[in-house]
């Protein structure tokens, strides 16, 4: 269990910053447009603060199950640090990556296998976390 938590924040913490740095960005662009625009801003500045919480979240959680599960079963690379991100499919690159005298190589299957895993873990956490900042926004928009 420690290891599974440690993977979920070695992942979590810089997903997190870089995150809450875009979400910070974007917020500012949208209070500066907000008198040219004709929407009310802050439950939108709400609804992106939450998902900016829950894909590093969801992420994080997929990130250990990759680590797990997918890395030393379907691939090995050297330099194992984060492979698994809901936003880029893994590259051919990073497991026939050569650190060192070490190379890394695929174990079962191929690239496209290593690419549909990814899709379907990719998919099931952009699911979950639009589910969950759906489902927050009618948990909180019912207690009104």
């Amino acid at each position: 269990m420690v290891w599974f938590l440690k993977e979920m924040m070695w992942y979590f913490v810089p997903m997190q910053i870089a995150h809450l740095m875009l979400y910070v960005v974007a917020a500012a662009i949208l209070l500066c447009l907000k008198p040219f625009i004709h929407i009310e801003v802050m439950p939108v500045l709400f609804l992106g603060l939450c998902l900016s919480v829950a894909l590093p979240l969801f992420g994080s959680i997929a990130h250990a199950l990759w680590s797990k599960y997918v890395f030393g079963v379907y691939y090995w690379a050297p330099d194992y640090a984060i492979d698994f991100t809901p936003y880029f499919p893994i590259k051919g690159s990073q497991v026939d990556l050569v650190f060192g005298d070490q190379k890394g190589y695929f174990l079962k299957g191929d690239l496209l296998t290593l690419r549909l895993i990814w899709g379907g873990v990719a998919l099931i956490v952009w699911l979950s976390s639009f589910c969950s900042v759906y489902f927050l926004k009618r948990f909180i928009s019912r207690d009104k």
